[in-house]
């Protein structure tokens, strides 16, 4: 490793209390979202979106008519989770009216970063042919931040669904790859300073959707900064939510009403 060390900036659960007890309670609270017969009447689990194991979603339909399209991308750094752990997180976009969908991606080492936004390029257009009408809504946490920020950068997405877009909130995102390089994350990511520059939303112009960033006030300054660049660099909205850390910011998406909700599913 270079004799610059950044790990520590980009380490999270060592300056959350309780950190390790958080993934168990995402297991926890997904799994019962999905056991739960009265508020899921429709649901789709394992669609497959490719031809990896990984490559496979679950969707949850609201009980009234559908008015579009949630897409949630999780995070772990581009090495970690899958779409089991996050079902929960449908329960704001279902109360609004809109179908969710969760994905698993291909995972650091065995592929690289940008074979993994074009997984979820894959998946968004898979989507987009699976949920025909209405706007098309994304959100993605951390390394899913990076995702669905990478989504609005030209070419990624075909123009048809591309145009579908209406809002899209990257939460906590890492929106500047290069400082992972001097990182022990590395050692999986295989990042070159090409490969950083090519993977980092900040270094293209958005197309023009709706955009707005969020980050929790309590994060790691890494993380406050790389939310701050996005926002500067893309002149998008910047939400810094009170009272929130790394692992919690993702609640807001449990409560229909809260203001990332209101944001993300506000009439059209």
């Amino acid at each position: 490793m270079s004799e610059v060390d950044l790990s520590d900036d980009y380490a999270n659960a060592k300056y959350i209390a309780d950190a390790k007890s958080f993934p168990g309670k995402w297991q926890a609270k997904a799994t019962n979202f999905r056991n739960n017969k009265t508020l899921l009447s429709n649901v789709e689990l394992d669609i497959r979106y490719g031809a990896s194991e990984r490559e496979k979603m679950d969707i949850f339909y609201p009980k009234i008519r559908t008015v579009g399209l949630f897409v949630f991308i999780h995070g772990g750094y581009w090495r970690a989770f899958d779409k089991s752990s996050w079902s929960h997180l449908s329960l704001g976009a279902m109360e609004n009216g809109f179908a969710s969908a969760i994905p698993s991606y291909r995972l650091c080492p065995e592929v690289s970063i940008s074979q993994i936004t074009g997984d979820m390029a894959r998946c968004i257009t898979f989507l987009s042919k699976k949920v025909s009408k209405g706007p098309i809504v994304l959100a993605g946490h951390s390394a899913g931040g990076h995702l669905v920020s990478r989504m609005l950068c030209e070419g990624v997405l075909p123009k048809n669904v591309s145009d579908r877009l209406k809002r899209v909130t990257p939460i906590s995102p890492l929106a500047d790859l290069q400082p992972l390089i001097f990182t022990d994350l590395n050692s999986d990511l295989n990042l070159s300073l090409e490969s950083a520059i090519l993977e980092s939303p900040i270094c293209y112009k958005p197309i023009a959707v709706n955009t707005r960033v969020w980050v929790g006030e309590q994060e790691r300054p890494a993380f406050l900064h790389q939310a701050e660049i996005l926002s500067e660099k893309w002149q998008c909205g910047l939400n810094i939510q009170p009272d929130a850390h790394h692992f919690d910011i993702i609640d807001q998406l449990l409560n229909p009403k809260s203001d990332m909700c209101k944001y993300l599913f506000q009439k059209v």
